[in-house]
């Protein structure tokens, strides 16, 4: 477990062990009738669920190698498979994993993490499947343009048969998300917030491909693996950057 490590870096390093909370927390505005809805190019998205899985999570005292450019915005590199730490330990972790229904106004406790009072200015999260999703990953709604109303759904985990083994990827390293910024003087009692927000799942992504499967019964349209969307899906979760569904904020107790 990571977390041994963190014995060995107080007399290093100075910092007290602590504790602190998690918590996560829609960072999507909710409309009055319970939905997200965003404009994303020619698409006017409604978003009718949106649910994830997180956890675990681990902050760092180092900074991420990577910095966002204009580049990421044109074609979003996933950072998941990268080490971005110049510099630095292990200041905190927390090993618990939560759910949590992003059209609900409510944060989730994710649970209570250990760590090292002192600065913090990275993390790293896993997107590891629970056991009361179907995915990691659970979506649904609606698409419109000026020719199409496509309604989707779709659930994405990140495991042996959606990875690439032949380019020696495994599930456990795709799941992970580092280099996420995060920057805390982490001191006893205070709280990481992880903000999801939901309008970055799917940006970018051109919901007319789907329409070339046959919907199911109800006319839904299935975000399956091999799609279009879906590899647009898997890549933005797994963003880092400010082009990312990820934020990462501190409060002091």
């Amino acid at each position: 477990m990571i977390f041994l490590s963190l014995a060995a870096c107080v007399s290093t390093t100075g910092g007290e062990r602590i504790t602190f909370d998690v918590v996560a927390e829609p960072a999507a505005p909710i409309e009055s009738d319970g939905t997200i809805a965003y404009d994303d190019g020619d698409w006017h998205v409604v978003i009718t669920t949106a649910k994830v899985s997180v956890g675990p999570a681990y902050f760092w005292s180092g900074k991420p190698l990577h910095t966002a450019s204009l580049w990421d915005l044109i074609v979003p590199v996933a950072y998941a498979d990268i080490d971005h730490f110049d510099y630095g330990f292990l200041r905190g972790e927390i090993v618990t994993q939560a759910s949590i229904d992003l059209l609900s106004d409510e944060a989730v406790v994710v649970g209570t993490g250990d760590g090292l009072s002192g600065q913090a200015q990275s993390a790293e999260l896993w997107l590891a499947p629970t056991a009361d999703l179907d995915g990691t990953f659970v979506v649904a709604g609606t698409a419109t343009n000026e020719d199409l109303t496509v309604a989707f759904k779709g659930a994405l985990s990140i495991d042996d048969t959606v990875v690439d083994e032949s380019a020696g990827q495994t599930a456990q390293e795709q799941r992970k998300v580092r280099g996420i910024p995060f920057d805390a003087e982490m001191t006893q009692g205070g709280t990481v917030r992880i903000g999801i927000d939901a309008t970055r799942w799917l940006r970018g992504a051109d919901f007319a491909d789907l329409v070339d499967e046959a919907p199911d019964a109800d006319g839904v349209y299935d975000i399956a693996h091999g799609t279009t969307v879906w590899s647009r899906w898997y890549a933005q979760v797994r963003q880092s950057g400010s082009t990312g569904p990820w934020t990462l904020a501190w409060t002091a107790e």
